[in-house]
């Protein structure tokens, strides 16, 4: 939690601005040069190169800061990436027939159109997984909401309920818990088809 309280705090907005520019750039300029001579990944790793280094390399002006507490973003930001997400998604996407691309490929689809049309919806089960428990996370997160987010206009609901503990009486508290369980409860029963879907189709082939 430290390091991301002082990124947060600090954030470098100009450097990543100005890697984000750069990277989109120099993708549009190789996408559009390498069109039906080479792989969509290569110019997609050649921009994440450039914008990356274009960011390290960019001096950062005091008011290239900014700071982020306080705020929703402050919530949002550090849950965008995550490491366990991007381990599943990988060994989701290794797990695919490769027959299916090789088929699409013989009829001409490009890499967009079979990640769309192919890769996206058998992704459905692994999609639901991640995001029930990135909901789950952030929906549960006390102590890092209330590192980040100090005003009380800011404050998130389970921070909320532990400031209850202070004054209410335990039914109060009994009742309010009840409630704060239903938003879970649904995201389960939304995810729980997605889920069951993909413990059941590996099964049948």
């Amino acid at each position: 939690m430290i390091p991301s309280f002082l990124m947060l705090r600090s954030l470098p907005l100009a450097q990543i601005v100005v890697g984000l520019v750069m990277g989109v750039l120099v993708f549009g300029v190789l996408a559009l040069v390498l069109r039906g001579k080479a792989p969509l990944w290569i110019p997609v790793v050649i921009g994440l190169g450039i914008g990356t280094l274009s960011a390290l390399v960019t001096p950062i002006p005091e008011y290239g800061r900014v700071s982020l507490l306080n705020s929703y973003w402050a919530l949002i930001l550090p849950g965008v990436a995550n490491g366990f997400s991007i381990f599943m998604f990988k060994g989701f996407f290794d797990s695919q027939p490769r027959e299916l691309y090789e088929a699409a490929a013989m009829e001409g689809a490009s890499e967009l159109r079979m990640f769309f049309q192919i890769t996206l919806p058998l992704c459905a089960p692994v999609m639901a997984v991640i995001g029930l428990d990135m909901f789950k996370s952030a929906y549960g997160a006390f102590m890092f909401a209330l590192l980040v987010c100090q005003k009380e206009e800011t404050w998130t609901l389970m921070v909320y309920l532990y400031q209850m503990q202070q004054w209410a009486p335990n039914y109060v508290l009994i009742a309010a818990l009840t409630l704060a369980a239903i938003p879970t409860l649904i995201a389960i029963l939304v995810a729980q088809r997605f889920i069951l879907r993909g413990i059941v189709l590996p099964s049948m082939h």
